[in-house]
């Protein structure tokens, strides 16, 4: 499978000149239904590995020196990223990586609660890149992560 934890990333199919283009699914008519469990979930710290002016062009000046994160919750935030890469052509060498992630919280909301408060304490201090996206210093936020989500 995939992964997205950086030590596990396999970079050899990144190198592969053989892409070719994927086939649609055939149609599937008919009544779906699911149900969504909400779990114990983690607060979660995910960064672009790549370079932050290929996102933002040259919107927010020189941005070699920070990067760009993502602050999400998820009941599993390695699916979340292995979910945001798979939007990406086959062919990007860049990623969505996670940077570092919380322990389980014992609800939906008390992980709300942190990423709420981790999210606007990450505006007042990075730049806001709308949503859940920031651009600041990786070093800096993932120990800013840790302090935020060990206080809940």
């Amino acid at each position: 499978g995939v992964s997205c934890y950086r030590a596990e990333i396999d970079l050899a199919p990144l190198l592969d000149d053989g892409y070719s283009p994927s086939r649609g699914l055939p149609s599937a008519p008919g009544t779906r239904a699911f149900e969504i469990k909400d779990g114990p979930c983690k607060v979660y710290l995910m960064r672009w590995e790549g370079q932050p002016a290929h996102l933002l062009a040259d919107r927010f000046g020189d941005v070699r020196d920070r990067t760009v994160v993502k602050v999400g919750m998820s009941t599993d935030p390695a699916r979340r990223c292995v979910g945001l890469n798979s939007s990406l052509p086959p062919a990007s060498v860049a990623r969505w990586v996670i940077a570092a992630e919380s322990e389980f919280f014992a609800s939906v909301d008390a992980a709300k609660m942190v990423e709420d408060r981790l999210k606007a304490f990450f505006a007042k201090r990075y730049t806001s890149l709308g949503g859940e996206f920031f651009l600041g210093a990786l070093q800096d936020a993932g120990k800013q992560f840790l302090k935020q989500t060990a206080e809940h």
